[in-house]
């Protein structure tokens, strides 16, 4: 993605998120569901509140049970992927994402 003129941090624990979060404020943040050092949806919580983040974030999980979707968005998620990932989607997913959040942006400040 980073040919794609996106900006990619990645970050596997919470300190080095902690640190990206603050210090670059990302545009969007595309999250694994299930991943091995703390449950998905507590870090999805978590994102919103503890971080105060209002940008998108988007869900990528290998799991299709409607409640675990719906619960992702009640969580805040923008968007709930299913993988395996189509590269071309997830880029169109991310672009579409990023523009709607700036022109909400503009529009809020207008």
């Amino acid at each position: 993605m980073e040919n794609d003129n996106f900006e990619v941090m990645i970050s596997d624990n919470e300190s080095d998120f902690s640190h990206i979060i603050t210090e670059f404020s990302p545009e969007l943040i595309l999250i694994e569901l299930h991943m091995n050092d703390r449950v998905g949806f507590e870090f999805l919580k978590k994102i919103r509140n503890k971080y105060n983040f209002s940008a998108p974030i988007i869900v990528t999980s290998n799991r299709t049970s409607i409640n675990e979707i719906e619960k992702a968005f009640e969580l805040g998620a923008y968007d709930y992927l299913i993988k395996p990932l189509n590269l071309r989607d997830l880029k169109n997913k991310v672009r579409q994402a990023i523009t709607k959040e700036k022109f909400r942006k503009n529009n809020c400040h207008a």
